[in-house]
């Protein structure tokens, strides 16, 4: 037995509340291998007992929850002997505390976020948590249509992602079942345009529960459709989740000095898994009459009158439209963009033929289809695009004839193939509507 487990089993309903949250703040500041691996195992399992049975007449206090909860994750960073949070048992007491300290946000963010790290640790834990031993799916989803707090959002979003990340029966119930009356969908599609507000807002947690609600959102889009269809084709049960990632993608503030980083690229992710068909061609454009067709340079820019989804500000009143691995593998990437384009001169002299530069041969045939041709594309999504990549090009290319080679240009393949593939996807629509 360990130094900090003997100092906390000595601890007693009538200790001093100071002496219990200095142990308890010696647990959590122990170097990470200081507290052998059985003493870790018990250590765990003492306190999730002790704060289910937190109360005046013993050892810990409802105030001290949150406290014990970090504790508990503390101890749960380290694989060998934190197995215990992986179990069944583990997880469901877990979500029971976190159900518990429903109206103590910090205490419930605590036990959710042992839940997600113990998720993120052992993979058996993202199978285990959905099963019917646990059921951890469907409550969080609850929380998570119910959640307003952006670390609350962030933490359940985590723990969706982590949960959704393969192939499961868990994600076809997910997209299929209503949850209390409402579609996941609808959850998700609330959740982002509240989420979109706090970020605008300047809101501390808000850009990171964006990042994680958008890497769930592309799980599901990206997994749903392969497991229903044999050809991976879009479903119509996800046609509602395109106008408020649009609101996003539009709403999103710059980035600097970077200009691409999340959420925005993972908007971007999940936005090229949508097709542009005929059913969502007018939520993607805003086309409603042949007269949003008709654009010159200056209105490209200043003038539009059929709007697409409205970009959240931080004072709009937010309501519910009607009805993500964490980054697009390069595998599949590559497989959006047809091998058959030519190549075209690579941007960087004498580099090899990448992605990029097959998806900027279709796209400089597509410039030249919006160019030449009045088809009915609304200019705000093409434009957003288009100023976005050129806002990429002059941070990384500031030179274009002696190009700059700096730690950002390291990952640019990965970093702008699918800003350009969501750019050639749009001049190819408007190609073949023309």
């Amino acid at each position: 037995m360990t130094d900090v487990f003997r100092a906390y089993s000595a601890l007693s309903a009538s200790s001093s509340r100071a002496l219990v949250a200095d142990v308890l703040q010696s647990i959590i500041d122990a170097p990470p291998f200081a507290i052998d691996h059985s003493s870790r195992a018990e250590l765990i399992q003492v306190l999730l007992k002790d704060i289910k049975l937190a109360g005046s007449k013993s050892r810990l206090t409802n105030k001290e929850a949150s406290q014990a909860l970090l504790a508990v994750k503390t101890l749960g960073k380290v694989g060998h002997g934190s197995e215990y949070l992986a179990t069944p048992s583990g997880l469901s007491s877990l979500l029971s505390i976190s159900i518990g300290y429903k109206d103590d946000v910090e205490a419930n963010c605590e036990a959710l976020r042992c839940i997600a790290n113990a998720m993120l640790l052992f993979d058996q834990a993202r199978v285990l948590f959905t099963s019917k031993e646990v059921m951890g799916g469907e409550t969080v989803v609850t929380m998570l249509s119910k959640a307003a707090n952006p670390d609350q959002i962030f933490t359940l979003s985590r723990i969706l992602f982590l949960a959704t990340a393969t192939r499961s029966s868990f994600i076809l119930s997910l997209v299929e079942e209503k949850h209390h009356g409402r579609t996941i969908i609808e959850i998700i599609s609330n959740k982002l345009d509240l989420t979109m507000g706090s970020l605008l807002a300047g809101r501390k947690s808000a850009r990171e529960a964006m990042t994680d609600l958008l890497k769930f959102t592309f799980n599901i889009l990206f997994l749903y459709p392969k497991m229903i269809n044999a050809n991976g084709d879009w479903s119509p049960r996800l046609d509602g989740i395109l106008p408020p990632l649009l609101r996003v993608y539009y709403s999103l503030p710059p980035s600097f000095p970077v200009p691409l980083i999340a959420p925005l690229t993972h908007v971007i992710h999940s936005l090229i898994t949508i097709p542009i068909n005929r059913h969502l061609r007018p939520v993607w454009f805003g086309v409603s009459s042949s007269s949003s067709s008709r654009r010159t340079s200056s209105s490209h820019r200043h003038h539009h009158h059929h709007h697409p989804p409205r970009p959240v500000t931080a004072h709009a009143k937010i309501s519910s439209p009607t009805p993500p691995s964490s980054s697009i593998p390069m595998s599949m990437l590559r497989h959006s963009i047809s091998t058959s384009i030519p190549d075209q001169r690579n941007i960087i002299t004498g580099a090899r033929s990448t992605t990029l530069d097959r998806a900027l041969s279709v796209l400089s045939g597509g410039k030249r289809s919006l160019s030449r041709s009045p088809s009915p594309i609304h200019p705000d999504i093409v434009q957003r695009t288009q100023d976005l990549l050129d806002i990429c090009f002059t941070f990384y290319f500031p030179n274009p004839d002696s190009p700059t080679y700096s730690k950002h240009n390291e990952a640019i393949d990965e970093t702008l193939s699918p800003l350009v593939i969501l750019l050639t996807r749009l001049c190819k629509a408007d190609a073949e509507s023309s």
